[in-house]
């Protein structure tokens, strides 16, 4: 919990996690081509010819809808992380505000148009690594979760808000093209 975090991000809560696994970097082009490849299921918008654009098979796979990422993850015999399972990823379980620490630094993720307002390859911020290792957990592209929305335990949004993004998906991470500005790990699609 921040001070500046939406009414969505609030209050702090307790969630009890199952040990989990996550993996170290989103899902890249070149990942989800043999996904296309092996089910048929149809190439992402911005592929040309059922391929990922040359030179960009280490970027991550985006223009994917959560059905998408849902079944990729089942073909290869894994699936999203929950919303706290992602959190934790990104976060640890030190109250860290963000994967590198307390305080924000754009330096830290393709964040803010970093690099030249862009996606770029996974990866290339080692330092703003999560406690666990985990990469681009802010920056780069947003990633989905299993999770829907729901209001948190004693939280106070508007009813009526609420009601409104019943049935969304819970997206984390932010992306390349966010300003550069504190950002939180949440959001909704």
């Amino acid at each position: 919990d921040a001070p500046d975090a939406d009414e969505f991000s609030r209050p702090a809560h307790t969630v009890t996690v199952k040990p989990f696994f996550i993996d170290k970097t989103e899902v890249t082009n070149a990942q989800y081509k043999l996904f296309v490849d092996a089910t048929g299921r149809a190439a992402p918008k911005g592929w040309v010819g059922g391929a990922p654009k040359p030179g960009t098979e280490n970027w991550p796979v985006v223009f994917v809808s959560w059905g998408d990422a849902t079944e990729y993850a089942t073909w290869a015999k894994k699936r999203l992380p929950t919303e706290s399972e992602w959190e934790i990823a990104a976060r640890g379980t030190d109250g860290r505000a963000y994967p590198w620490g307390p305080t924000w630094d754009p330096a830290m993720g393709n964040i803010g148009k970093q690099s030249g307002g862009s996606i770029g390859p996974v990866g290339q911020y080692p330092a703003g690594a999560s406690p666990f290792g985990a990469l681009d957990m802010i920056g780069n592209v947003w990633e989905w979760t299993s999770s829907s929305f729901s209001v948190y335990p004693g939280g106070n949004v508007d009813p009526v808000l609420a009601e409104g993004f019943d049935g969304f998906k819970v997206i984390r991470g932010g992306a390349y093209d966010n300003v550069a500005d504190p950002q939180r790990p949440g959001q909704l699609a």
